[in-house]
């Protein structure tokens, strides 16, 4: 009988930094992508993105030209991922991260470190000065599109452990756009606990109205009518400021009001708010449809792109 021999182990901390210094090291790379609105160039290795995403195998199939262009997706998200196909492992923040002007490893910084030196690539983890986007919001993005479950459950029980009044609007949108019910739950539950710091936030005005329903809808908001149709009006000036509708004051008044009772089911009090029965959807009609406000994807989670012709660009 075969000796079926022994496995054995070595310490996976020396085998984990060593793949680290691959990501976007354009030594012995044989993919370029070209990323983000910035255009920002990212270095990669064609075998272990196939033998680790789907996506990528499907994506960098023969012929593929190089670099391939994903103009959506936000450089430091892009990169985040790369850490977690390369080592199994990523840190992620609540907001958005501040990267050297070639990311990882590029060729900048191995001219600065002088010819023959090893590169050690890593990741500029100081928080930016100015918090939007969201990061981890982003990585979740890529990691849903992407079909990286692992990665997926990990930034979810991030933003779980990390969920505040400043994050909760911008998860919740995220959670919408994916169908990702358990967080749309946790985040409305949130939500309804801090009511009235949530309607005031950034995040709050720039949901879509998709996102905006369940908020709404709900009866355990720790605030007042007033102050939810005063959060409605100042949602739908968002609208109107920004072009999406076009809405006078009147209009908008209408638009808010009518729709908070069509979420609620309240009575004329909602409406008399507004001055004018009619309600206006998005867009412009004078019909009481509702539709939807831009982009159901916040601002701080774009989609990651699809792969485009050499110097083509993705505007997402």
């Amino acid at each position: 009988m075969e000796n079926p021999g022994l496995v054995v182990r070595g310490q996976a901390a020396p085998f984990s930094t060593a793949l680290r210094s691959l990501i976007n090291n354009p030594r012995y790379s044989d993919i370029c992508f070209v990323v983000g609105q910035e255009r920002q160039e990212v270095f990669a290795h064609r075998c272990l993105l196939a033998c680790r995403c789907n996506f990528f195998q499907r994506l960098l199939g023969p012929g593929i030209p190089s670099p391939v262009v994903l103009s959506t997706v936000p450089a430091e998200a892009f990169l985040a991922v790369l850490e977690f196909l390369y080592t199994n492992s990523v840190k992620l923040h609540r907001y958005s991260v501040s990267l050297p002007s070639r990311g990882l490893g590029g060729r900048e910084a191995e001219d600065a470190r002088g010819a023959g030196e090893t590169p050690f690539c890593s990741l500029n983890h100081s928080h930016s000065p100015h918090p939007d986007p969201v990061q981890v919001l982003e990585v979740l993005t890529a990691a849903v599109e992407y079909g990286l479950e692992e990665l997926r459950e990990l930034c979810l029980e991030f933003v779980v452990k990390v969920l505040d009044v400043e994050l909760v609007c911008e998860a919740l949108q995220v959670a919408v756009t994916f169908g990702l019910e358990p967080l749309q739950k946790r985040c409305i539950a949130f939500i309804e606990t801090h009511s009235q710091e949530a309607l005031r936030t950034r995040g709050f005005l720039e949901l879509s109205a998709t996102a905006l329903l369940p908020v709404l809808r709900s009866d355990k908001l720790c605030v007042d009518e007033a102050e939810l149709i005063q959060a409605a009006r100042s949602w739908a000036r968002v609208g109107a400021v920004s072009g999406v509708w076009g809405l006078d004051d009147d209009a908008e008044a209408a638009q808010a009001a009518g729709f908070c009772k069509r979420a609620r089911g309240t009575g004329s009090r909602l409406s008399s708010i507004g001055g004018v029965g009619a309600t206006r959807g998005r867009g412009g009609s004078s019909s009481g449809s509702r539709a939807e406000i831009g982009s159901a994807r916040p601002s701080g989670a774009k989609r990651p792109g699809r792969t485009e012709p050499t110097g083509a660009s993705h505007s997402g």
